[in-house]
């Protein structure tokens, strides 16, 4: 039995705040962030403000992606039906909650905001309809048994966070590129296949964690340009290949998790002026060529960062030597 990355955070992820300008302090327990990398992502996450306790009008669309979820995923069955059915036996009747519930709505109570239903035995799906959700910041289906693909969220302009770690879910990792509002995206521990989608236009992700999964391919490049403000890079024990891309432009990475891959060349160019925190970056075990690197042996905390290294082993044009 292998261990398993925890996610992105536990239960406390999805606290809400009176005040858009309070820190939810519980954002970044359970991850592998030190505590200067958890106060620096705390210094740029805002949390939700509260919303409705009772439904307005919601849209027709969003109440049937309530009832959707709730079908899809074995309603019934969830350890916590409050907010979405009267009994077990009864057909789903979702309704806003109050902050600390598992439907949150906007003030008015006119539109869902936020779903919580971090480790609430969801087994089955996540719906396509979720996307009709048009103002959802945030969706939290962590610690569950979903399985099948993840729908096509970049369709969702308004969302912040998503994490759906510590599932079953396969597939590939949906387009993210252009999705303007995403702070962090968290998938690990799942079953995903294939390779990352381009990290392009988005200039608010500040973490991203795609380990333990079966992804595949190369790492795309990361441009500070693209993504001024990502600092939580994790995508060790996976399957990628090829060289680690150019970070010299990655000013605002604390930390960076690459290892228990097949990456092979030259260790990448660190970012400069950086910011990458001791104990915060692993870079082996993979097939990097044994090179000098103050920079990298402080980040790593190993001297020389290459001893978890395979540096015997020689790809040239992809082949193994």
């Amino acid at each position: 039995m292998r261990l398993r990355s925890q996610g992105a955070a536990n239960s406390g992820d999805l606290m809400m705040c009176n005040d858009l300008d309070s820190r939810c302090a519980s954002i970044t327990q359970g991850t592998k962030f030190p505590p200067p990398i958890r106060q620096k992502i705390l210094a740029g996450i805002t949390c939700l403000s509260i919303g409705a306790t009772a439904n307005a009008a919601l849209p027709s669309a969003e109440l049937q992606a309530l009832v959707d979820l709730y079908n899809a995923s074995g309603g019934p069955a969830w350890t916590s039906i409050t907010d979405w059915a009267t009994t077990r036996n009864a057909s789903p009747t979702p309704v806003c909650s109050s902050a600390s519930g598992s439907i949150v709505c906007d003030a008015t109570g006119a539109h869902v905001i936020a779903i919580n239903l971090y480790n609430n035995n969801l087994i089955g799906t996540l719906p396509a309809s979720l996307l009709n959700l048009s103002q959802l910041q945030m969706l939290q289906v962590g610690y569950n048994q979903l399985s099948g693909p993840i729908p096509a969220i970049a369709g969702l302009t308004k969302l912040e966070k998503f994490f759906a770690y510590s599932n079953q879910l396969s597939g590939s990792i949906p387009p993210l590129g252009g999705m303007s509002k995403l702070v962090e995206f968290n998938v690990a521990s799942n079953d995903l296949t294939g390779a990352i989608p381009p990290l392009v236009n988005l200039p608010a992700l500040q973490a991203i964690n795609l380990g333990y999964n079966q992804l595949s391919g190369t790492i795309p490049a990361l441009s500070g340009t693209q993504l001024p403000s990502l600092n939580y890079l994790e995508i060790d024990y996976n399957h990628f290949a090829g060289s680690i891309p150019d970070l010299s432009s990655m000013t605002a990475l604390t930390a960076f998790y690459a290892g228990h891959n097949r990456l092979n060349g030259h260790a990448p160019t660190p970012p400069s002026p950086s910011s990458l925190v001791n104990s915060a970056v692993t870079l082996c075990p993979n097939y990097l060529a044994a090179t000098s690197s103050n920079i990298w042996d402080a980040a790593t905390q190993s001297t020389p960062w290459y001893a978890g290294c395979d540096t015997d082993t020689i790809f040239i044009d992809g082949l193994e030597f």
